[in-house]
């Protein structure tokens, strides 16, 4: 079993790789909020009990938070998620499950190189036609956009972006996230017309790379439990199951991860 404090390291890496544009503290609980684009980034991250209390009280005081700003109160939990039995009290108190995310890690050294001719290239910096990219390979608003571009925009680590190019286009895309000695892979999406063409592989492994190039040493990732393409596709890369996280929410939402 993966150790209690290996689970909140990433936790609280991960959370500062794709920051929320609000952030309160609840005792020793983060409150996050991005009007309501990404669950990540509108979800409470329960990383200690410290100052909570009475859960019951602290869950009423979240409802307040989320609600004052539209957004569906919802919790990011984990077998680290504190107070113990915390899970057990959101079910009794209404929340239920809403998805189920595995996070694979990988030690940099052991990811594999898929040697594609596709062509990446790896910028500190986003250009709009990267972000327009984005938006028809994810199938986003220009709303949904505009807050992801503030999210990444957020970032405080070194950031990485990926674009594969055919045709004379960008049709593949990646964000990578180096924060000490980890690399968080995110936002890899192919555009729908160049799909099963080893792209998001090949993006995958451009990002790698770049991260081992500036510091990292390993690497992580969150795969949705049901996408089994996309586990199958880092597993054959060298990453392996860490552990999962899930959503407790109040409601039903249609926010993409």
């Amino acid at each position: 079993m993966v150790a209690i404090e290996q689970i909140k390291e990433l936790d609280r890496i991960s959370s500062r790789s794709w920051p929320a544009r609000e952030v309160r503290h609840l005792g020793g609980w983060l409150l996050r909020a991005t009007s309501g684009v990404t669950r990540r980034a509108n979800s409470v991250l329960p990383l200690d009990s410290e100052g909570i209390g009475d859960v019951s009280e602290a869950v009423e005081r979240v409802c307040m938070f989320y609600t004052k700003r539209n957004i569906t109160p919802r919790f990011q939990m984990t077998l680290a998620s504190r107070p113990d039995g915390l899970d057990q009290s959101l079910g009794e108190l209404g929340f239920v499950v809403e998805l189920k995310v595995i996070i694979q890690v990988a030690s940099i050294e052991s990811v594999v190189s898929t040697g594609s001719e596709i062509p990446v290239v790896v910028n500190s910096t986003p250009s709009l036609e990267w972000f327009t990219a984005y938006a028809e390979a994810g199938g986003l608003d220009d709303f949904a956009l505009g807050v992801r571009k503030e999210i990444v925009e957020r970032v405080p680590a070194e950031k990485g972006f990926a674009a594969a190019r055919l045709d004379g286009k960008i049709v593949g895309i990646g964000f990578g996230v180096r924060d000490g000695d980890w690399l968080g892979l995110f936002a890899i999406v192919t555009h729908p017309k160049y799909r099963r063409r080893n792209i998001a592989t090949t993006v995958s492994c451009a990002l790698t790379r770049w991260g081992q190039r500036h510091g990292a040493t390993r690497a992580y990732l969150q795969v949705e439990e049901e996408n089994s393409a996309a586990l199958k596709l880092y597993n054959r890369l060298g990453f392996k199951n860490h552990h999962k996280y899930w959503y407790r929410m109040l409601g039903k939402t249609e926010e993409k991860e």
